[in-house]
């Protein structure tokens, strides 16, 4: 596998997004789209916009969504400035397609932070579909996978809620309150516990109820195409696994480790969907 220079400045951000996310190693390097520069980029751009969207109070998170949004109209008009941004105008021929896919993207990151008190689990995963449908458009409109579908805007739905779970004290407590009801009553843990839970015990098993949910939905609908989006899912549904099991390990951000059985599903998942091979076809340099 190439990699990108050590002096580029997206390195740093690629670093960044695999220290928060670890098990993507492995979609590096099975899947050669994660590879590459738009394919990178994008991936990165996704955590971005997630950890805006669930991984902070919701005044800094719209200050870095308002920002993304302005910096996107810009490289619209061939005026990049953030490194994802300008790798994207260097190497993507889509862009008449690609910025708007990414500016609803945002748009709807922004949508989340408004969102707060969910009543049930069915519609914590409903409430993700807007999010997770323009995800899975823009990577249809940069030429990473075939035009999606109801299934797959299902799948990445549940899948960044299992990415969240990392996040999960910041957006299942507090003033947002987006832990489900039925969950916390299931659990027998109160809203407020979540807020103050000094041993962590009453997240773990809120964490814990919620992972086995995403993840039995997750195995249950199967891998939906081969590529980037079904390896991606094929990792979210291994990590609700184990952390149902173990939601512990979600709360320190440690990822299992990439087991006999992840690498089997990823190289199983490693082919390229046809599409425009401008994209695709060249490994990050």
């Amino acid at each position: 596998m190439s990699e990108v220079q050590a002096n580029d400045p997206f390195s740093t951000l690629l670093e960044d997004w695999l220290q928060a996310e670890p098990e993507s190693h492995g979609l590096r390097m099975f899947v050669p789209q994660a590879r590459t520069p738009v394919g990178a980029a994008l991936l990165v751009f996704a955590h971005q916009v997630e950890v805006a969207a669930l991984g902070s109070d919701p005044r800094p998170g719209q200050a870095k969504l308002a920002w993304w949004l302005e910096e996107i109209g810009e490289a619209a008009q061939g005026r990049a400035r953030h490194p994802v941004s300008v790798r994207l105008v260097a190497h993507s021929d889509q862009g008449a397609v690609l910025w708007p896919a990414l500016a609803r993207w945002t748009r709807a990151a922004v949508a989340l932070l408004e969102w707060h008190s969910v009543a049930r689990y069915e519609d914590l995963v409903a409430g993700m579909h807007g999010f997770a449908d323009a995800a899975v458009h823009a990577y249809a409109a940069a030429g990473l996978a075939p035009a999606p579908g109801a299934a797959d805007t299902d799948m990445e739905a549940r899948a960044t809620l299992v990415r969240g779970l990392r996040r999960f004290p910041r957006w299942a407590g507090g003033e947002r309150s987006l832990a489900p009801l039925d969950l916390l009553l299931a659990a027998g843990v109160e809203r407020a516990a979540l807020s103050s839970d000094r041993d962590g015990h009453a997240t773990a098993a809120v964490l814990s109820s919620l992972a086995t949910r995403l993840a039995a939905e997750l195995a249950q609908s199967g891998p939906i195409r081969r590529g980037l989006l079904s390896s991606r899912h094929h990792l979210a549904w291994r990590l609700a696994r184990d952390w149902a099991g173990q939601p512990q390990a979600a709360l320190r951000a440690l990822p299992p480790p990439l087991t006999l059985g992840t690498v089997v599903g990823l190289w199983r998942r490693r082919g390229v969907p046809q599409g425009r091979a401008s994209n695709g076809q060249h490994e990050d340099t």
